[in-house]
């Protein structure tokens, strides 16, 4: 993870960038937490969606969905996957069929070195004593469906470390912190 903080870093850097508007989901949430809090002057605004500050709680289980990518490919796994990463709504809806088939055709093609990324993401250390240094308006989005970040842990150190929070009672809520 701190390999791809540093990676973006410099591509804003080298870019010459102004602050820019950061969107991470996921595994992009945990680079922008980490922008945010060690390079507050890189950003303008962070979003977050899907991610938690927190160390992977399920390393066990995702490290035996890595070995049998990196062993037999990601085909294997395709099912699995896309119950990890999406809620049932979208997996049951007649209308988003072909959507699914397409995402599940490009997840079951994946090259086995995304096992490297996938590795980063279990082993990534927590970031929740960073926190404190996040100065940018960030917008943490979370949905009831979310099954690798549940949306009890976004909640979490949304209201523990940001001000303020706005919570409706619809299947997805956003905590801003201006």
């Amino acid at each position: 993870m701190d390999q791809l903080y540093r990676d973006a870093v410099d591509l804003i850097t080298h870019l010459n960038l102004e602050k820019v508007h950061f969107i991470g989901l996921s595994m992009g949430g945990f680079v922008g937490m980490r922008i945010a809090a060690r390079r507050p002057e890189l950003l303008k605004s962070l979003i977050l969606m899907e991610t938690t500050t927190n160390p992977e709680p399920n390393k066990f289980k995702y490290l035996i969905l890595n070995t049998v990518v990196k062993l037999f490919g990601a085909r294997v796994v395709t099912g699995l996957v896309m119950q990890i990463m999406f809620g049932q709504t979208f997996l049951n809806d007649p209308s988003r069929a072909r959507l699914r088939d397409r995402i599940r055709s490009e997840v079951s093609s994946l090259d086995k070195s995304i096992v490297k990324s996938v590795d980063g993401v279990i082993h990534r250390k927590g970031v929740e004593s960073e926190l404190k240094n996040i100065a940018c308006p960030t917008l943490i989005m979370v949905c009831d469906e979310d099954i690798a970040t549940l949306p009890e842990k976004s909640g979490i150190y949304a209201s523990a470390y940001f001000q303020f929070k706005i919570d409706s009672n619809c299947k997805c809520r956003a905590y801003i912190q201006p």
